[in-house]
C-alpha cells in the first residue's frame, strides 16, 4: 500500500504544482490586460512617467517559423495625459525607467517576458466591430502563429493578418472558428444578404470588414471605411486609400 501510494501521489503532486505555476502565469498576464470604453476614466494604477512600445510595422515574414515582434520605445510622457493621448485600439504601456528612449525590444509575447508591461484595449462597443477594434494597431505577420506555450498570436493581440482578424472578432463573439487564410474562411462564410458595417468583404487575396458606409447608401465605393489588417498593421481605413479600390470582390456574413 505504501509503494502504491508513493507511485500515484508524486505525479499528482507535481501536476499540481505545474498547474498553479501556469495558472499563476496566466493571472499575472490577465492582471496587465485592461479593457476600457472610448471615453472611459482609466481605472489602473500608472507610474508617474510611462513610455508606448511602438511596433515595428515591417510585415513580418512567418512562413517557415515564429519570429519575435520588435517595439520601439517612445519617448517618456507623464500618464496623467495618458487618457487623452490614445485614441481606439491596442496599446503598451511601461514605466519610463525600465527601457531607454529610442530602443528596440525583440520578443515572443512583450507581457509575458516583461511584467511591468501593461496592455490598454480601448474600443467603441462590445459587438463585432468593437472586438476587431481591440486588434487596432497591432502588427501584421504573415501568418501569426501559436507560440511554444500553445498560445495563438492573434488571441493575445500581439500579430494579425486579414482573414485571422476578421476571425479574432467571432471568436471574441464566442464562436468556434479556428484561424485560417483568406481561402479557408469561406468555408465558414455565406453570402452577404444586405451590405452593412461588419459585412466580410473577400477580395481574394484579402479580407477586410465594412466598418462604415458612407458612401451611396448599400455599395462599396471609396469613401466607406474598411477595418482591416493589411500591409503593415489593423488599421481602419477609406477604400479609396488603398490599393483594393478597384480590384473584384464578394460580400459575406458569418453562418
Amino acid at each position: 500500500m505504501i509503494l502504491a501510494f508513493r507511485k500515484y501521489t508524486y505525479p499528482v503532486i507535481i501536476g499540481l504544482i505545474i498547474n498553479s505555476a501556469i495558472l499563476q502565469a496566466q493571472t499575472t498576464v490577465n492582471e496587465q490586460i485592461h479593457f476600457f470604453r472610448q471615453g472611459e476614466i482609466f481605472s489602473i494604477p500608472l507610474p508617474d512617467s510611462i513610455c508606448l512600445l511602438h511596433p515595428e510595422y515591417e510585415n513580418t515574414d512567418q512562413l517557415k517559423q515564429v519570429k519575435p515582434i520588435h517595439y520601439r520605445v517612445s519617448a517618456p510622457f507623464p500618464s496623467v495625459v495618458l487618457e487623452d493621448s490614445l485614441v481606439l485600439g491596442c496599446y503598451l504601456v511601461t514605466p519610463a525607467h525600465l527601457f531607454a528612449v529610442d530602443s528596440v525590444l525583440s520578443v515572443y509575447h512583450i507581457l509575458e517576458k516583461y511584467p511591468e508591461v501593461q496592455q490598454i484595449i480601448i474600443t467603441r462597443s462590445h459587438n463585432y466591430l468593437g472586438y476587431l477594434e481591440e486588434m487596432l494597431n497591432v502588427p501584421f505577420v504573415l501568418p501569426p502563429r501559436r507560440l511554444k506555450d500553445g498560445k495563438h498570436q492573434t488571441d493575445e493581440r500581439l500579430a494579425v493578418d486579414c482573414a485571422e482578424l476578421a476571425i479574432y472578432g467571432r471568436r471574441r463573439q464566442g464562436y468556434v472558428v479556428p484561424y485560417c487564410g483568406p481561402k479557408k474562411i469561406a468555408e465558414y462564410l455565406v453570402p452577404a444578404q444586405r451590405f452593412q458595417p461588419g459585412t466580410i468583404i473577400h477580395f481574394g487575396h484579402q479580407v477586410s470588414v465594412l466598418y462604415e458606409d458612407r458612401g451611396q447608401p448599400g455599395v462599396l465605393d471609396g469613401e466607406d471605411l474598411l477595418i482591416h489588417a493589411y500591409k503593415d498593421k489593423a488599421e481602419i481605413i477609406a477604400l479609396k486609400n488603398t490599393d483594393l479600390d478597384r480590384r473584384p470582390y464578394r460580400l459575406y456574413d458569418w453562418k
